[in-house]
């Protein structure tokens, strides 16, 4: 004989088969099969079986079996509601969901919905009371917040809820543990989530609202200073017991906690939802907690370059100012909003709000710093860099009086004037600083843009390990946060460095990418410089390729004034590179002096060397590489200082003079050797030290060193 029988069901007094089956097992006459709930894929394959063919989406089965916990019987019970609904369909062709597969899932059919209740019905008052008490939890609970919520004895609680896990396993027991105020206490979890549903259902509205209330004071008093850890679970219970204050900064916090594991997506969800409660605060507070709740999520917009959102969510905040009547509300408002339009390439209407932030602040010096902090952003997107020193100068001057946002942005204009200036060392020291202080504000997008140009000046100091390290966590936490405005930006960067360490292969592959991702995300600048790069990396393979590179940067340059004047200096080395002319090397240097870029001045002027001496004009050839030579002392950038050394060398040997000639190859060696004493990658190592131009300077360097 095969029999078939729930376990929990013989557990009730006196069933008639709990003897028996406990007799036939002490006789050894009876086999007993355990059937196990059916797992993730177990449902899938179900699926695919009954509903074939379908087009239903990936996570249809997952949802299901999350909501049924795999037990065989919800789930057959849910698929054949969700068929009577209206919510699985056939077209005739094949089957197919009409609405959200998440939305769906979250009914429980009628006949599930009584079979509990039957199961239920067969306990006594005091448990059935008990249990409802629970789901106010969810669907795991603690006994001592169970026995606040029935105003009973803890010990008297514990005792009954450990009777109905061992004889009717409605619930199960997770573990003991100690909660932050000292409390031992039980956790329990209903044996399935639709037996939570069920029992909170049976309990009337204004008293879910009371139990929710009180809940939540009681996990408060548990959880104490630790209480953002259960924010979550803390909004949820002062959300239903219409404690909106409590509830929305138990949202905030639990957004603040999304935020620093990259969970953006969630984290906005939580903001948005705090907006909506915030709706139900009193009018005298609803505007500041609503312009706090846009700031942040405005700070997740633009964390995953949403900056249209961000933009609006910043508009959003000088409403909320203005409705409080706070002009440093306002001044803070129009600031982010500013912040925002210079990152979405929106100048002329980021001036705009300049000017709206000195009308505001015209009394309030924090405000006037802002506006000062705005304006260098400016004069550096614009290329006015001695506008932009004047204004940093002010603000460093007044560091004191400003707030640490103002503070995290006049930093990072410094270290990028350091940066475009080729002042690599001070430029390292101003961004670690920026790091701390982007990692204190939990800012993501500075955090990102911190070390993106961190890794840059690294590299150019020959330490291209550390470079690596930096911008492969600078493209992790761009990934995690869904930041494609940084993200876009990270192949160039790294097929600059390839390209410089002579793998011109691993240059091209990374600055394809880059091109594509830039194009893609309709970020020009990613995608000028990349193609930039690319134009490069052919010089010496494909001249069709250099020339369609060129024209494509041409033509994007042509398109954005946004940082244009740095792209161009890019764009004008490219172009001397790929013509050899001494005009080109000459518009070049021009450039790059205007804008006092150290590292392209050497760049220029040794080319004009290299030019001179085609031409066999050693006095111009010496000329030029000796000032190269003498703004390298003052400006090192070791990743392509060596090419100076080593031609300042040759010309020296050419003019007669051996002894300055060896000194100069002594440095182009010793650079050499320090860019791969810094390069751990043994790959990227051996291509540097065997590539064509590394093994003529070297072979020359052998020569005269073995001569002397």
């Amino acid at each position: 004989m095969l029999a078939t029988v729930r376990p929990e069901d013989i557990q009730i007094p006196n069933h008639a088969l709990k003897n028996c089956i406990a007799d036939m097992k002490a006789r050894q006459s009876c086999d007993e099969i355990v059937l196990d709930a059916l797992t993730d894929d177990e449902v899938c394959i179900l699926l695919c079986r009954r509903f074939e063919p379908n087009h239903f989406p990936d996570e249809f089965a997952s949802l299901i079996w999350k909501r049924t916990d795999g037990n065989p019987l919800f789930t057959q019970s849910l698929l054949d509601f969700l068929v009577c609904s209206g919510d699985i369909v056939h077209d005739g062709v094949s089957w197919n969901l009409p609405s959200p597969p998440a939305q769906m899932v979250q009914k429980i059919p009628d006949n599930v919905r009584t079979m509990i209740r039957q199961k239920s019905e067969v306990l006594e008052s005091d448990a059935r009371v008990a249990l409802q008490y629970a789901s106010i939890e969810g669907e795991e609970f603690l006994s001592s917040v169970v026995a606040r919520l029935l105003d009973t004895e803890p010990l008297r609680v514990e005792e009954g809820l450990v009777c109905l896990a061992q004889n009717h396993r409605l619930i199960r027991v997770l573990g003991e543990e100690e909660l932050p105020d000292g409390a031992l206490v039980t956790r329990y979890a209903f044996a399935h989530a639709l037996y939570q549903n069920v029992f909170y259902e049976e309990i009337v509205a204004a008293r879910r609202t009371q139990l929710h209330a009180i809940a939540g004071e009681q996990l408060l008093k548990h959880y104490g200073e630790l209480a953002p850890r259960i924010a979550g679970q803390l909004a949820m219970h002062f959300e239903r017991g219409r404690n909106w204050e409590r509830a929305v900064e138990f949202l905030m916090i639990a957004a603040a906690n999304a935020r620093n594991m990259y969970a953006n997506s969630e984290a906005e969800e939580h903001y948005t939802h705090a907006i909506e409660v915030s709706a139900r605060l009193a009018e005298s507070a609803r505007a500041q907690a609503q312009f706090r709740i846009y700031e942040k999520r405005a700070a997740v917009y633009l964390a995953t370059s949403r900056f249209d959102l961000s933009i609006a969510d910043g508009r959003e905040m000088i409403k909320r100012a203005r409705t409080a009547g706070s002009a440093e509300l306002e001044c803070a408002a129009l600031y982010t909003l500013g912040n925002t339009l210079f990152w979405a390439h929106r100048l002329d209407e980021m001036q705009s709000t300049l000017e709206d932030v000195l009308r505001v602040s015209a009394e309030d010096e924090a405000g006037r710093l802002r506006a000062l902090a705005l304006m260098a952003q400016g004069h550096l997107a614009s290329g006015d860099l001695s506008q932009a020193d004047d204004k940093l100068r002010t603000l460093i001057q007044s560091s004191l009086s400003l707030d640490r946002k103002t503070l995290l942005d006049g930093l990072d204009v410094r270290a990028r004037l350091y940066f475009f200036r080729s002042e690599y060392e001070d430029a390292e020291q101003m961004f670690r600083k920026q790091i701390e202080l982007a990692l204190d504000l939990s800012d993501a997008f500075e955090f990102v843009k911190t070390n993106y140009f961190l890794g840059l000046t690294l590299a150019n100091l020959g330490r291209v390990s550390e470079a690596f390290a930096v911008l492969s966590c600078a493209m992790d936490i761009a990934k995690r946060n869904g930041d494609s405005f940084w993200l876009s930006r990270m192949p160039n960067a790294f097929g600059w460095i390839h390209r410089e360490m002579q793998d011109f292969e691993g240059a091209k592959a990374f600055d394809r990418k880059g091109a594509a991702i830039g194009h893609e995300a309709g970020f020009g600048e990613a995608e000028v410089n990349s193609v930039i790069n690319l134009a490069m990396d052919h010089l010496h393979s494909d001249q069709a390729t250099v020339c369609s590179a060129m024209k494509t940067a041409a033509s994007l340059l042509s398109h954005d004034a946004w940082f244009r004047w740095r792209f161009e200096i890019r764009f004008l080395h490219a172009r001397a590179e790929q013509t050899l002319a001494r005009t080109d090397a000459i518009a070049l240097l021009e450039k790059a002096t205007q804008y006092g870029a150290h590292k392209y001045i050497i760049i220029a002027r040794t080319l004009l060397s290299r030019l001179a001496m085609l031409s066999a004009d050693f006095d111009t050839a010496a000329e030029e590489i000796t000032a190269a030579c003498a703004m390298l002392k003052r400006y090192p950038a070791l990743l392509c200082a060596w090419r100076t050394h080593a031609m300042l060398g040759r010309i020296e040997m050419q003019c007669g003079n051996p002894d300055a000639g060896i000194r100069a190859y002594r440095l182009a060696v010793s650079n050499i050797r320090y860019v791969a004493d810094h390069t751990d990658d043994k790959r990227l190592r051996s291509i540097f030290l065997s590539s064509d131009a590394i093994r003529e300077v070297l072979s020359d360097a052998g020569e005269r060193l073995c001569t002397e």
